[in-house]
């Protein structure tokens, strides 16, 4: 794999963890 492939595979890990941890935040 390179370096941007790897990047972006982190970006989309990022989003679909970032959403579920946002609804969380305001549901707390």
């Amino acid at each position: 794999m390179q370096v941007t492939e790897i990047s972006l595979e982190l970006k989309v890990l990022a989003k679909e963890m970032t959403c579920p941890v946002l609804l969380l935040a305001q549901l707390n």
